[in-house]
């Protein structure tokens, strides 16, 4: 009969040789089988990443060429609308009817302009005018007189019944547009600017001189088409991303503009901080409206936009831990686990510290016995 050991020396030195073998086999699992499933999966994320990018560049490219047909031709429409509206005789009669009363009345402009008085007359005579505005796609529309003074408002504002040459808008892009009519006696189209009356959102006037039958200038009307309105016009239904959004500006305005510098002088920067301080993807196009030039900035959210990409590394992190597994000691628990595992699909490593599998039934039971 075979001895067993009985010193301790005798028996600690096997544990360790085997503790040393089972550590070893977990680092060359972790070398051989985790570190290039790891690999892989990293590669992969940072390709979809890429091709995020590029899907995303592409669909602003595509976007900003289509909302740049929508607003020429919105404004091509709005030209011919307000050229219509300023010609009709229905209007410049309204127009003279109210300047009439408001001197007869004997009140300052902005008295009358909140009197049952400019209601009668204007609930009569403005119909048709509030009719075309209801079914437009206008912010408002506004009859000034020859110095200034706006006499109708389609939503009364508060620009009703002020001068906007001396008085507290002076400085508005309205009034920079009044002013450019009646000097040029044609369409001026301003820019997009903050406007007080529109709740200080982003609103921009087109203004066309009405003129008497001997040439003099009778007054003047304006379309006020605020950002609500811009965002319709550049509204688009894509399968990609729903949370873009577009901005019109002058030349002058998209100077510095972050999407255009980027563009001619930065092309490999793709993201950059939008107005409220967050990471924006942009695009911008030039565009000419009315002998105008203008840019069109399509921008979209980083955040949203990738937002995919972090379950993308979450099913790379799972995929490497669900895919690989590493059983440690081939014993009949050991074996079942793989066998169990490998009918989930996984694929199973199984380590032993000894030659053949079976653990205790193959070397602790006595061959006698078996």
């Amino acid at each position: 009969m075979a001895h067993l050991p009985r010193t301790i020396r005798n028996i600690r030195q096997p544990r360790g040789t085997r503790r040393s073998l089972r550590l070893s086999l977990m680092v060359w699992f972790l070398s051989l089988a985790l570190v290039p499933l790891m690999t892989m999966g990293t590669l992969g994320y940072f390709k979809a990443r890429d091709s995020r990018e590029s899907e995303i560049q592409s669909y602003l490219v595509s976007v900003s060429g289509s909302e740049k047909a929508a607003v020429q031709e919105f404004f091509a429409r709005a030209h011919r609308e307000l050229d219509h509206q300023s010609r009709l005789a229905a209007n410049r009669e309204f127009l003279v009817g109210m300047k009439d009363d408001l001197k007869a009345s004997d009140m300052a402009p902005r008295a009358w302009t909140r009197s049952n008085r400019w209601h009668e007359l204007t609930s009569h005579a403005g119909r048709e005018i509030t009719r075309f505005r209801n079914t437009s796609p206008w912010h408002d529309i506004l009859l000034l007189d020859a110095d200034g003074v706006v006499v109708f408002s389609c939503r009364q504002g508060d620009e009703l019944g002020s001068n906007v040459l001396t008085g507290s808008y002076s400085r508005s892009n309205l009034a920079a547009a009044v002013r450019g009519a009646l000097d040029g006696r044609r369409l001026v189209f301003s820019d997009f600017t903050a406007y007080e009356s529109n709740a200080g959102q982003p609103s921009s006037f087109m203004v066309v001189p009405m003129h008497e039958s001997d040439g003099m200038i009778l007054g003047l009307m304006a379309f006020h088409i605020g950002s609500d309105e811009m965002a319709q016009i550049t509204a688009n239904n894509n399968l990609i991303l729903e949370d873009s959004r577009s901005q019109l500006l002058t030349a002058g305005q998209a100077a510095g503009h972050p999407a255009l510098l980027r563009q001619e002088s930065q092309p490999e920067s793709k993201t950059y901080l939008g107005h409220q301080g967050q990471a924006v993807w942009g695009h911008a196009v030039p565009l000419e409206i009315l002998e105008q030039d203008f840019v069109l900035i399509t921008e979209v959210d980083a955040q949203p936009a990738m937002a995919g990409l972090d379950q993308i590394r979450l099913a790379v992190l799972m995929m490497v831990a669900l895919t690989a597994l590493m059983v440690i000691g081939a014993g009949p628990g050991g074996l079942a686990c793989a066998y169990h595992l490998r009918g989930f699909g996984h694929q199973v490593v199984v380590f032993d510290a000894n030659d053949k599998p079976g653990g205790m039934i193959r070397y602790g039971i006595p061959h006698y016995r078996m």
